[in-house]
């Protein structure tokens, strides 16, 4: 048996079957380039909005966040990264906060350690700046609540700024008064130098702060009762204490007890016995003979012996140092 078939049919129906294939190829691409755009976009949308806030979070920029509402996959990652991203802002706000209260150190190293919020202490050889504004009582009594508030910020947030620039920790404020420490609760090599420049750079901002007063016109208010300008009294000394935290479980702050916190405020206290201030408004200083011995040969070579004193709560004298050619004196 045979079958005859005409060559043009066959022709016919190989180009009917190549346009066919054709068709549902360049279909098929069409739907595959559809389906691969749908689903990059639906891919790449989430992830680049990912990427874009985690760098963002990496920059510092907490408040970052992806803002996915979807129910799938990519829906549960960003709301899981958004409720990260919210705890992270949480914890910088609660570290942000706690630091403006017990200094941006200890804030540091209790919430990095949860162990050191226990009660309890260590010994540590730390430097002790205790400062007092000399004047307070009488701008108290010329100025407006809300105005001697606004003063003391400015005064106390400028100490601040210098104390935490070098090295230092503001354990706290005693209404006009600072006790800060160097060396605790992280190690300072070089405490009793620092803690002394440290007290030096005070003096020269106070000298700014009273040009500032004198051109707000704000002097002039405690000016009128005779008080030139404003000072203050700084004493220093270098020795072991007890830093920790103290209190109860219920409330507890970090604190710095022992002889060298005393010694620190008898030598602020001391500097009223030799002298008041002098003319520029600047701080009289004292220093002990610890701090003296710890300083290196240039700062010595500017220290002045004022002498031996007995200071309460101790029967051995304190020996007291000024420095000679720097705008603070006692």
């Amino acid at each position: 048996m045979g079958i005859d078939v005409l060559g043009r049919r066959v022709e016919a129906a190989q180009r009917n079957i190549l346009m066919v294939c054709a068709g549902v190829s360049v279909l098929a691409l069409l739907l595959l380039s559809l389906a691969a755009i749908l689903v990059g976009r639906n891919v790449r949308e989430p992830l680049g909005r990912m990427i874009e806030a985690t760098g963002a979070i990496a920059a510092g920029d907490l408040e970052a966040r992806v803002g996915l509402r979807r129910s799938d996959e990519f829906g549960v990652v960003g709301l899981r990264f958004d409720n990260m991203a919210i705890g992270l802002e949480e914890r910088e706000y609660i570290r942000d906060t706690f630091g403006r209260y017990v200094s941006e150190d200890v804030a540091r190293s209790l919430l990095a350690d949860r162990s050191q919020t226990r009660l309890g202490g260590e010994v540590r050889d730390v430097t002790v700046v205790f400062s007092d504004l000399r004047g307070y009582s009488t701008i108290s009594e010329e100025l407006a609540p809300a105005e001697v508030v606004d003063l003391l910020n400015r005064y106390l947030g400028a100490m601040n700024e210098l104390i935490d620039e070098a090295g230092g920790v503001v354990i706290e404020f005693l209404g006009d008064a600072i006790l800060a420490v160097f060396g605790a609760p992280n190690d300072l090599e070089g405490h009793a130098e620092i803690g002394l420049r440290c007290a030096e750079a005070m003096g020269h901002r106070l000298i700014e702060l009273n040009q500032a007063w004198e051109e707000e016109g704000i002097a002039s208010r405690w000016q009128k009762v005779g008080l030139a300008k404003l000072g203050q009294r700084i004493g220093i000394h270098t020795g072991p204490v007890i830093a920790g935290n103290l209190g109860s479980r219920k409330r507890a702050k970090y604190a710095v007890i022992g002889d060298t916190v005393n010694v620190a405020s008898r030598l602020e206290g001391l500097n009223k016995e030799l002298g008041a201030g002098d003319a520029d408004g600047v701080s009289q200083l004292l220093f002990s003979d610890a701090v003296y011995e710890a300083l290196p040969a240039a700062m010595q070579a500017r220290a002045l012996k004022r002498g031996e004193f007995l200071v309460k709560g101790r029967q051995q004298a304190v020996g007291a140092w000024t420095l000679t050619d720097a705008q603070v004196s006692a």
